[in-house]
């Protein structure tokens, strides 16, 4: 009932005052309000040429699906599209923190540029959109959740046939890590990572992105498609939070389908300290 209320109390001070009351209650009564039960997810997609047609299809219904009949109100979800650079796929109308126009057609995000780490070449000129009017995650709430399904519903034309081939994997990572701490986000902090081959940018180090989620207690999940490269694999795997963070696809639709509705599931038994989470990497 209590968790009811808090969702009440969102709805009717929709935004920031809502967003804000609802924190100071998690802190003033964490256990009987179960902190955990709430979910701030990162949705993480590779967006190279590899990735048209059935793939990121199904990454789109995943995502889709996810929103529409799994997130509750008050629930946070994030979508960034990477390659050589990163793009955030939910616009400034779609966030809880956007004004409450109703325009739904205007898409409005700025683009930030962000040095998430201090190796980071600037020349490279790396920069993600971040939802105005700051870096933070979209909260679903009654009078938004059909624009967040408008905008996923795009998701399948922003990778193009002929597109780039950079894999821009560890540099992403990173500025999603630093928008998070930046953020100063109290609720459990996640990222789902999806890629179909191995970063190729060279300039960030696997062992940096490690240590930054790993010191900032932020969760990493990592979903590979269609990887057959031993090495490849493996470095991939090592960047998951835990074995079974780590989630072997196939590249077919249904597979990629299964692995996100999976890395969802994930979010959500850990956030609900379930314990009956088989160990060990899955492979679907």
């Amino acid at each position: 009932s209590c968790l009811v209320t808090l969702e009440e109390i969102y709805i009717k001070y929709y935004g920031d005052i809502g967003e804000i009351a609802v924190t100071k209650l998690y802190e003033l009564y964490p256990t009987l309000l179960k902190q955990g039960s709430k979910t701030n997810i990162e949705f993480v997609i590779d967006g190279t040429s590899s990735m048209y047609g059935v793939r990121i299809e199904a990454c789109q219904r995943a995502l889709l699906e996810i929103v529409q009949s799994e997130m509750k109100n008050g629930d946070s979800i994030s979508i960034t599209i990477f390659e050589k650079g990163s793009t955030a796929l939910l616009s400034n109308n779609t966030s809880g923190r956007a004004s409450n126009s109703g325009n739904s057609g205007n898409s409005g995000t700025v683009i930030a540029t962000s040095s998430a780490d201090t190796n980071m070449n600037a020349s490279d000129n790396i920069q993600t959109t971040y939802l105005s009017p700051n870096p933070q995650s979209c909260v679903i709430s009654p009078k938004n959740r059909d624009a967040v399904l408008n905008d996923i519903s795009k998701l399948s034309s922003k990778v193009l046939q002929r597109g780039t081939n950079f894999r821009h994997f560890y540099s992403t990572l990173l500025e999603i890590g630093q928008k998070i701490v930046n953020s100063k986000e109290t609720k459990k902090k996640w990222v789902v990572a999806l890629t179909d081959g191995a970063d190729n940018e060279k300039n960030i180090l696997l062992t940096t992105v490690k240590t930054f989620y790993i010191e900032n207690n932020i969760k990493l999940i990592i979903i590979v498609i269609n990887i057959d490269d031993t090495m490849t694999k493996l470095q991939l795997q090592s960047l998951a939070s835990e074995a079974k963070f780590f989630i072997d696809s196939d590249g077919t639709g249904d597979g990629i389908y299964n692995a996100l509705q999976h890395s969802y599931k994930l979010v959500k038994n850990a956030n609900n300290a379930n314990n009956n989470i088989n160990s060990g990497s899955i492979n679907v």
